[in-house]
């Protein structure tokens, strides 16, 4: 009796350990849940060595775990779930980059949009001051001299033709035609 259970509890572990080797691992649903996010999904363009040393190692760690070897598994899965990460951030990296340049690139537009808008107001500026002498020369042509006060004999002179004339239109209206 104690060879038959020694065989059946035999027989049990076996079954056991050939099912243990394929129980899921959790560093490897972690990778492979990490291979799918959007981070290192988008990694895989703008750092794709480090995206391809990951994969390589998610590989490596499918295959120690259906070899039966969990310790290499996870050791491999470490090693991707690293290489996912370090890809994640070289794409951050190179993303913050293009941003700068592009910002860059924007700045300096709008720096010489600005100086084309300075060196135009200062051309309209210096306009504008030789418009308004202009306009003051002008406006001096306009003003009439202001009179003085006249002489005596002036006014004198003036009653004298102001009676001629008035004593003309007077005798050439009187004349019949």
């Amino acid at each position: 009796m104690i060879r038959a259970e020694s065989v059946a509890l035999l027989a049990l572990a076996l079954a056991f350990t050939g099912c243990a080797s394929h129980l899921a691992l959790p560093a490897l649903d972690q990778v492979d849940r990490m291979r799918t996010s959007q981070g290192v999904v988008g990694s895989a363009d703008l750092a794709p060595d480090l995206y391809a040393r990951g994969e390589q190692a998610r590989i490596d760690a499918h295959k120690a775990h259906l070899a039966g070897d969990d310790v290499a598994a996870a050791l491999h899965a470490e090693r991707a779930t690293a290489a996912y990460a370090g890809a994640v951030a070289s794409a951050r990296t190179a993303r913050a980059t293009l941003e700068i340049a592009s910002a860059q690139a924007a700045l300096e537009d709008a720096s010489a949009r600005l100086q084309a808008l300075v060196s135009s107001r200062t051309r309209l500026e210096a306009d504008l001051a030789d418009l308004e002498k202009v306009q003051q020369l002008d406006q001096q042509r306009l003003q009439t001299a202001p009179s003085r006060p006249t002489s005596p004999e002036h006014e004198a002179a003036r009653r004298v033709a102001v009676a001629a004339l008035s004593w003309k239109h007077t005798c050439c209206a009187a004349r019949p035609a």
